[in-house]
């Protein structure tokens, strides 16, 4: 079980979309400006792609645990994700 960072909203979240910086900065900046992309996969009637639910699960669990995260997705029909904690 990871150990809490620091405050949630100051964890770090870097994220790459097939090698495309999407994001890099803290989450309570996410809160206020997310991507497009995820800002339209909130939306009631949405359904979102497989990876794209992934990185979800990683944010969330950056915020409960104060982890400063570096996510890169690749996506396609055989997507991928890597998740590494930062110091």
């Amino acid at each position: 079980m990871p150990t809490r960072k620091g405050s949630p909203l100051t964890a770090r979240v870097h994220l790459t979309v097939d090698d495309e910086v999407v994001f890099d900065d803290t989450l309570d900046t996410w809160v206020f400006t997310p991507p497009d992309y995820f800002r339209n996969a909130i939306k009631p009637d949405a359904k979102p792609e497989p990876w794209l639910k992934a990185i979800m699960i990683v944010m969330a669990d950056s915020a409960m645990t104060g982890a400063s995260v570096r996510i890169e997705a690749t996506t396609g029909s055989s997507w991928s994700l890597q998740v590494q904690e930062q110091a």
